[in-house]
This record gives C-alpha cells, sequence and structure tokens, in this order.
C-alpha cells in the first residue's frame, strides 16, 4: 500500500498541470529543504543519527494509532507520503534524470522508514481492534505482534543507521560529529 502511494503519488505531482504546493501540506517547505540538502549537504539530515522531528513523529504516530486502531496512524502516513512524494516529483520537474530521481528521493533508509511505520501500524491497530471485536484476539497468533515489533524496529534502526552514513548524495563513508 505504501509503495503504491509513492509510486501514485509522484507520478500526479510529476503530470499535474499547474502547481500544486499549495495544496500539499509541507511540501513545499520538504522540497526546499532537501533541495538544499542535495545542493550543499547541509540542513536537519545532516547530524544527529536520528532526527528529533522523527522521534516527534514517531511518538505522535504511536498515540494517534494506539488511540485510533490505526486509523488516524494511516491518515498521519498518507500526509507524511503526499509531501515526500511532492519532493521526489519536484526532483523530476527540475530535470534529474529518472535513476538519480530513484536514487535521490526514495533512499534506502526512507523506504526502511516507511516499511517501518507501516510494521507498526499494524501493530498499533491490534489492542483496539482486540477490545472492539473480541472474536478477533482468537484468530490473531500468539507469535505475530514480537515479529512485528522486531520488523519495525529493525526497520527504524536500519534508518537510523542508514542516514547517518552518506548524509549528502554522493559523499562515502559515515559523516558523524
Amino acid at each position: 500500500m505504501a509503495a503504491a502511494l509513492a509510486l501514485v503519488g509522484t507520478v500526479v505531482f510529476v503530470w499535474w498541470p499547474e502547481p500544486i504546493g499549495r495544496l500539499v501540506l509541507n511540501g513545499p517547505a520538504y522540497k526546499s529543504e532537501m533541495f538544499t540538502w542535495i545542493r550543499t549537504g547541509r540542513g536537519r539530515r545532516e547530524h544527529p543519527p536520528l532526527p528529533p522531528e522523527h522521534l516527534v513523529k514517531l511518538g505522535a504516530f504511536i498515540v494517534v494509532g494506539l488511540g485510533t486502531g490505526s486509523a488516524g496512524a494511516l491518515l498521519m502516513g498518507a500526509v507524511l507520503m503526499n509531501y515526500m512524494s511532492y519532493y521526489v516529483a519536484a526532483l523530476a520537474k527540475a530535470g534529474v534524470p529518472p535513476w538519480a530521481v530513484t536514487l535521490l528521493g526514495w533512499q534506502p533508509w526512507t523506504i526502511a522508514r516507511v516499511a517501518a511505520f507501516a510494521t507498526l501500524g499494524v501493530l498499533l491497530a491490534e489492542p483496539l481492534a482486540t477490545l472492539v471485536f473480541p472474536s478477533a484476539k482468537e484468530k490473531l497468533k500468539a507469535g505475530t505482534p514480537a515479529a512485528y515489533i522486531v520488523a519495525a524496529m529493525s526497520g527504524i534502526l536500519a534508518d537510523c543507521s542508514s542516514s547517518s552514513c552518506s548524509r549528502r548524495p554522493g559523499a562515502s563513508g559515515c559523516v558523524r560529529s
């Protein structure tokens, strides 16, 4: 689902006939931040390994996910994916070659983060779902929550470790302070 949202969102933003930035929550600001980072290597992505805004978004995602059976977390994820797709589309519109759009737009650590949030969203739906639908608890396997936790945390850790390396496109090695 997240991959489809990324692909469709990016394609729609590339082919939209008029400027759409004013309709994309945080889109222009995120695009500006990322273009600056690509050009200079400077910005919030430079230090520390896990930018504080990621922790805030993770905390909000967990609270909203638990409180809404992940329905609100799904909406939050769609907003985040939307402005990321806007940035990737802006790369394509700026004349960046398709291979570079893919590498600069959807980096491996970004994909790991999206997969981790999707996995975490599934996990966060369970407490409210089993409260509202007690029969659902019987259908869930006992080992499933642990597997989801491991998968989600693996993705978040991969995001932390990968995004702290090669902070600037074309840079080699890890940039550490």
